[in-house]
């Protein structure tokens, strides 16, 4: 669902969110990867394991790499699937004589967290939030502008995306607190 609500001439809110509930209804042949223990060698073909059987190995020393298992993900959650993502930004215009305006602009990113493998055995991606804001001065008619920006401005480091792979678990975390200048024109009609 998304909204935009224009409060005054100059204020506006906008925003949206999602709600998911997702499952593999019948998924027998699921692929888990899960680290190598000490004592048990990886089988070729993939083992087949149940999920109690996952979680136990889980829990036991490991000998480095990773070794894949067959199990019945049937049930489990859909991969890269979050429950919940919702945005709210703030946009606020300021006219100026001779035609040319600011815009003030403010949003908030919420994503509630979803796993990158049936079972999400290492490979959850947690909770996080994202902020951004930016101040942009237009020209009369907008013909350039001139943007000052900032993302992630909380300099939330989170982890992004874990892709599960036999030789190891590769992260991927979100970009620092970056912040900038654009400067922009439009060309043409």
């Amino acid at each position: 669902m998304d909204f935009v609500a224009a409060l005054t001439d100059r204020l506006t809110i906008r925003g949206g969110g999602s709600l998911l509930h997702s499952e593999y209804q019948e998924y027998t042949g699921a692929q888990l990867i899960l680290p190598n223990v000490v004592g048990q060698p990886c089988a070729t073909p993939p083992a087949s394991i149940t999920l109690d059987e996952a979680v136990a190995l889980a829990g036991m020393p490991q000998s480095g790499g990773n070794c894949t298992y067959q199990f019945d993900g049937s049930g489990q959650e859909l991969i890269i699937a979050p429950k919940f993502t919702g945005n709210v930004a703030v946009d606020y215009e300021i006219p100026f004589e001779g035609g040319s305006r600011a815009l003030l602009t403010a949003s908030v990113y919420h994503n509630s967290g979803y796993d990158n493998q049936p079972s999400g055995l290492f490979s959850h991606i947690d909770a996080f939030q994202m902020i951004s804001a930016a101040a942009t001065w237009y020209g009369p008619d907008d013909r350039y502008f001139i943007r000052l920006w900032g993302e992630n401005l909380a300099d939330d480091i989170h982890v992004e995306n874990i892709l599960p792979t036999v030789p190891s678990f590769q992260e991927v975390s979100s970009k620092p607190r970056r912040y900038g200048v654009t400067v922009g024109m439009k060309i043409g009609g």
